[in-house]
């Protein structure tokens, strides 16, 4: 989101606050926060608001007091600044963002706030950020608790150290934490912040994560899952055709949720959008079985609103839905049908079954990929290990071993 100046953002973000239903009290209490730190930004003579001027003046209040430690009143502040860093970014809120804030503080918290907004310019998503947030803020707790507070007291040693005392069970923490770190000290050294260049010095990150198998179901079980939506009323006829069009055509939650009307092509049948996790075009067919679901719910079922977007809240405020709400929405409707196991229960539970029903149909994973919308052909090769009839098929006999082998002395027989 670009805003020209902190005013304008400030007031995009209470007209945000009032739309998800604020009470006036609370709106009035970000307002004052809001205010604080734009004259503290005066003061300083700060021309444009980010994290990094976020984090100074959470410092410039807290006195770089542990979050863990300080009152209810300070966490609101610093929920405030956190709301504001969110909104510019990704122009949503959450409001329970306080209870995933984490401080960082003094030379070494704010060199780290730079290099997050670094990689946010750089086309990091929110979501990968919150992961990178987390792990060096750990680093960092580390580094305080070994007394290392500037920059140029830092090692790689350190990182090794700190790695060291992540549990070895927990192998997908060290392998991101290792990486986290490796990239802050890059980014350290390419600014001109340490001397060393810490990455020869640290080993190649050899951690390889073995992928789960993609969760599955199929056409009968999914025919189940989608005759369990009441559609009856407007949130079971927008319900089904969200469902519809994630287990028929593959989208993923995020492009579901905001779903446009100038993305849906009635002439051509055909839904065409730019996809929100890899900012690639995307062209489908709009099936009848879908197009129908979806007027269904226009015409009988979606509150009248001037949003752009196709599928809204069913109560007020009318707006489009978070990526959350869909998976919650498909997890009630599986845990109908019966299904409480181990299998995931979301949206991508149907988007990996379609590519499940497509192998089975013997379709091209070329084709398959299209559909899905993959970056390249390797994404797709990685639901080939659900297509078991078709990995029965590549399976090798194995021959009978003579019964010399096991008369045989010494080697790997027995006398």
């Amino acid at each position: 989101m670009k805003f020209r100046t902190l005013e304008d953002l400030i007031d995009a973000a209470t007209l945000h606050l009032k739309k998800m239903s604020y009470s006036t009290l609370t709106v009035d209490w970000y307002l004052t926060v809001w205010r604080g730190l734009k004259k503290y930004m005066i003061r300083h003579k700060l021309d444009s608001f980010s994290e990094r001027i976020g984090s100074q003046y959470i410092n410039d209040k807290l006195g770089g007091i542990d979050y863990d430690q300080i009152t209810k009143k300070e966490r609101y502040l610093v929920r405030a600044i956190r709301t504001l860093v969110m909104f510019q970014e990704t122009g949503q809120m959450k409001r329970k963002v306080g209870s995933t804030t984490r401080i960082f503080d003094g030379e070494i918290g704010l060199a780290m706030t730079d290099f997050f907004e670094h990689q946010t310019n750089q086309g990091l998503s929110p979501r990968t950020k919150e992961h990178y947030r987390l792990n060096l803020h750990e680093f960092l707790q580390y580094l305080t608790g070994q007394g290392v507070s500037s920059l140029r007291s830092i090692t790689h040693m350190h990182l090794l150290n700190y790695i060291g005392t992540i549990s070895e069970e927990q192998e997908g923490k060290r392998s991101n934490s290792f990486t986290c770190g490796r990239m802050f000290f890059r980014y350290l050294y390419e600014t001109n912040r340490i001397e060393s260049d810490f990455i020869k010095m640290l080993p190649k990150n050899n951690f390889i994560k073995k992928k789960a198998l993609p969760s599955h179901y199929s056409k009968e079980e999914i025919e189940k899952v989608l005759s369990t939506i009441d559609r009856s009323n407007p949130k079971g006829k927008r319900d089904y055709a969200m469902m519809l069009i994630a287990s028929r055509l593959g989208l993923r939650s995020s492009d579901i949720c905001n779903l446009k009307f100038n993305e849906i092509y009635w002439e051509n049948n055909l839904i065409k959008l730019t996809q929100q996790k890899t900012k690639i075009p995307i062209e489908l067919p709009l099936i009848h079985e879908v197009g129908d679901a979806i007027i269904d719910y226009l015409k009988h079922g979606r509150p009248i609103s001037d949003e752009p977007y196709v599928f809204l809240h069913v109560i007020s405020p009318y707006r489009n839905m978070a990526n959350g709400n869909l998976h919650s929405i498909a997890g009630t409707y599986f845990r109908r049908a019966g299904f409480n196991h181990k299998r995931r229960r979301g949206v991508h539970a149907l988007r990996n079954s379609l590519a499940g029903i497509l192998l089975k149909k013997q379709t091209p994973v070329s084709v398959i990929s299209g559909i899905l919308g993959h970056e390249n052909i390797e994404s797709t090769m990685h639901y080939l290990r659900i297509d078991i009839e078709s990995l029965r098929q590549c399976a090798l006999e194995i021959p009978p071993v003579s019964n010399v082998f096991y008369e045989q002395k010494g080697g790997c027989g027995y006398e």
